[in-house]
């Protein structure tokens, strides 16, 4: 059972603090390494990610942007834990932590007092996977932690620990057990990786790393991340091991929904998401056209689906896509209008659920589902009222809402793919 809920920036300050004490393997010397054993000592484990950053150096700087690296520590979330404990109770957070803080659940850490616990998605969470089962309400991950650590690349070799390839963790199953859910009422409040699944994406054996974890050249991202020379000679042991000779060539596991990777190159671990304006702009592509007819303006947008995996928006239910069109004209007119691309669920009352912990407590039916499917197209079409022969802006843009919790404008709406286009 997880402690009593306290007010979130009060539980966040005092854990945190805790955490800086008891920290796993690390010491508080600044300029120091994190550990203080020999290599040949092995890894604590579960580890922090600082200890694995001692060798990892360009894994760990690039997770440390991710979303996985703060799934705990963000403020987003900490509001929504603290809500959750307001209105469902202490209880409620268990299935909220068990993918925000996967080792605190596994190792029963429940007053969130190690440092791993508040690293949220961390190294020693994903490597320490052993076996995906999609047994039961909820597809499980089975850990071992020992010394050894799994992964995708073959052959390697590590000082510190030992080093299991994992065909699943080149796979999308090692998503699975946080991007798909059910809740108790048997509901499917989550439904990216069966989505992914149903996807063309999944038959041509495309998992989602491939898009979200793409690999790269190993030594340039060293090179690029670990500038200082006493990195570089810090990190020379690791490159004797892990840097394959050249034509080493990759293989290929499509039943698997992965691919194995070349020895020369690295997973990115920055993760990005469906906040990333670069990504969402890959996915969703749009052209615009626009027509006078007397004095109407007939815009029309073809939108497409065309690189994600899985639905747009995908996740959690609350979130949304929309298309807002603009025509703004020479004598003062500014209209909009808008499309909405979202699944609104409700609970056994059939009333709309509004909060995303709601609905993953009480969510218990669709009412509708406008998103875009992997691959689909489709042709949007707006009609303005405006006077023949007034010159007229029209304009669109994307927006990405992502949670009705957010606070600021930059946590609230991702705005991608503006165009436009002029009128007489």
């Amino acid at each position: 059972m997880f402690r009593d809920i306290r007010p979130p920036a009060q539980v966040a300050l005092t854990v945190l603090l805790l955490a800086s004490a008891h920290a796993v393997g690390q010491t508080t010397n600044a300029g120091t390494p994190r550990s203080q054993e020999p290599p040949e000592a092995g890894l604590p484990s579960p580890a922090s990610a600082e200890i694995c950053g001692d060798c990892h150096r360009a894994a760990q700087e690039a997770w440390k942007s991710s979303a996985h690296a703060h799934s705990m520590d963000s403020r987003l979330f900490q509001d929504a834990l603290y809500y959750t404990g307001i209105d469902l109770g202490s209880s409620a957070r268990g299935s909220c932590l068990a993918c925000h803080s996967p080792l605190a659940a596994a190792i029963g850490d429940a007053g969130m007092k190690t440092k791993v616990s508040w690293e949220g998605v961390t190294c020693d969470y994903c490597h320490s996977v052993r076996q995906v089962s999609m047994e039961g309400r909820n597809p499980a991950a089975k850990l071992e932690f020992t010394r050894v650590r799994t992964g995708p690349w073959q052959g390697e070799t590590p000082g510190r620990h030992g080093a299991l390839y994992s065909d699943l963790h080149a796979s999308s199953l090692v998503c699975a057990p946080c991007h798909e859910y059910r809740n108790a009422l048997g509901f499917p409040v989550i439904t990216t990786f069966s989505e992914w699944q149903e996807s063309p994406y999944a038959k041509e054996g495309h998992s989602c790393q491939f898009c979200h974890m793409p690999d790269v050249d190993r030594v340039a991202l060293v090179q690029r991340i670990v500038a200082a020379p006493t990195d570089q000679e810090r990190h020379s042991h690791c490159q004797s091991c892990h840097v394959a000779t050249a034509g080493a060539a990759p293989g290929q596991s499509p039943s698997s929904g992965g691919h194995l990777r070349q020895r020369g190159r690295l997973n990115l671990h920055e993760m990005t998401g469906s906040r990333t304006a670069e990504l969402l702009a890959r996915a969703v592509t749009a052209r615009l056209s626009a027509v006078r007819r007397a004095n109407q303006v007939k815009v029309t947008v073809d939108i497409a689906n065309q690189t994600a995996g899985h639905y747009v928006p995908t996740g959690s239910p609350l979130r949304k896509l929309v298309l807002e069109v603009h025509a703004d004209t020479d004598n003062g007119q500014h209209l909009v209008q808008e499309r909405t691309y979202q699944r609104i669920v409700a609970d056994r009352e059939a009333k709309p659920v509004q909060l995303e912990y709601m609905a993953f407590e009480r969510g218990a039916r669709v009412i509708s589902d406008t998103r875009l499917a992997p691959a689909e197209t489709r042709s949007e079409v707006f009609r303005f009222d405006v006077p023949a022969g007034v010159h007229t802006r029209i304009s669109f843009a994307f927006r990405y809402f992502y949670s009705p919790l957010s606070k600021t404008e930059s946590q609230r709406n991702t705005t991608f793919l503006k165009l436009g286009t002029d009128l007489q």
